[in-house]
This record gives C-alpha cells, structure tokens and sequence, in this order.
C-alpha cells in the first residue's frame, strides 16, 4: 500500500516538471504584478508562483509601500517594506546553495529512516520550501501608486491580477495607450480562500488577529499588575493591623 502511494507521488512530480516545461515553452517575457505582500500565506503564494510559472525570464512585482498603505486597516503592524520584499524574493528564487543544504540535510535524514511513509513527507517538505524557479530574474521594488513600472516599463508584455483586481489591469493599459506603449496581456488568477466560509486569505484578518491578541496580552498583564498591587496592599494592612 505505502509502495503504491509512493509511487502516485512520484508520478505526480513527474507531472509536475512537464507542466513547467510545457509553460516555459507557450509563455512570456517579462509580466508584472503588484501587491501588498504583508504576512506571505498561502493566497499570496499561489498568486506568486502562477506569475513565474508564466514568466520566462523576468519578473517585476512591485510591493506596495508609502501612500499605498495609507487606507488600509491595522496599517502600523504591516511589515517592513525591505521584509517583504525579500519574502517575495525568497520565495520566487531561493539560492542553490541553500537547496543543495536542505537536500544534503534530508539525504541524511532518509538513511536512518526505514520508513516509505517518510520518503512521502520528504517530497511534501521539499514542495512547501523549494524555489518557483531558480533561474528566474526577480526585479521586486516599492511602488508608491497603484501602477508603478507597469506604466513605464515598455519591454512588459503581461500583467497578472486577481478577479478582485482586474479594473486595474484593464487601467493599467490605458496608462500605457496614453503613453505610446504595447497593452498588457492580462492574466488572471483565483486566489485560494479559507476553507468553507469562502472568505479570501488575508493579510488584514492576519493583522488583525495579531491586534486582538495583542489587546488581549496587555489586558492581562494589565489585571495581573493590578492583582499583584491589591495583594501588595492586602499585605501591608495585615502587617499594619
């Protein structure tokens, strides 16, 4: 039984090169697309690696910062700007020197280990942290209006956006028209949501679970100290009386 799922793993990653390989041949020069990226989970993931999965060569993500963050709610936890974009370049392109560890690592790992139902965990650790593509050029910038490179940059030649975002790539190329510029080749992605409820990853539920159990902390470090100075004067009384 473990032998046939090993297997259906292997052959699942097989899979999985000849749709990179089928994707490098049909797609495209250099793409953009744009985000906040606070807190990288899993809908950003998705929508990152469908971006290089279409790209060729280049990449431009341009990471919201500035004026950008302005509107948007528990803005003062966001992430520093040089945080986020070396998340979204760890996980586009992760060095091979750090590769070649992880694989040393785990190749060691797996000779003292007799068990197949380990060698199927190994290829789903190697998947949670393996590279989009190593050999993929990442240009990731702050931008500081809803458009950024993608307006200026002329060797562009597709955008990836969301369902929600979609206006937006559609504005984008009326920037470019007014400037003399080839129109983008809008790519659209669906993002991954939160189980049954339908609601969409978020990195402002993110944020916001963290303001709550911060409020919660201090309430509690708040009622402690308080605890402690009743007893404090509970005890002096009783010294006193």
């Amino acid at each position: 039984m473990l032998g046939k799922a090993y297997a259906k793993k292997w052959r699942y990653w097989k899979n999985q090169l000849r749709v990179q390989r089928f994707l490098r041949q049909i797609h495209t020069e250099p793409l953009f697309l744009g985000g906040t990226f606070d807190r990288l989970h899993d809908g950003h993931r998705l929508f990152l690696k469908a971006a290089a999965e279409l790209a060729r060569d280049r990449i431009v993500v341009g990471v919201c910062d500035g004026p950008m963050l302005a509107n948007k709610q528990f803005s003062e936890l966001i992430q520093s700007i040089e945080e986020r974009i070396r998340n979204v370049e760890n996980y586009i392109k992760v060095s091979s020197t750090r590769k070649l560890a992880l694989w040393t690592w785990l190749g060691g790992e797996t000779h003292r280990l007799k068990w197949n139902i380990y060698v199927m965990f190994l290829f789903d650790f190697l998947q949670k942290f393996q590279s989009i593509k190593p050999e993929l050029k990442v240009q990731a910038e702050p931008i500081t209006d809803p458009y950024g490179p993608s307006i200026i940059d002329a060797n562009l030649e597709a955008i990836v956006v969301s369902k929600e975002t979609l206006p937006g790539g559609m504005s984008v190329n009326k920037k470019r028209a007014d400037r003399v510029l080839s129109q983008l080749k809008i790519e659209v992605v669906d993002l991954v949501s939160e189980g049954s409820s339908g609601d969409k990853l978020s990195s402002t539920t993110l944020r916001k679970l963290e303001s709550e159990k911060a409020k919660k902390e201090q309430l509690e470090t708040e009622k402690a100290e308080k605890e402690l100075l009743e007893a404090e004067k509970a005890g002096k009384r009783t010294v006193q009386g």
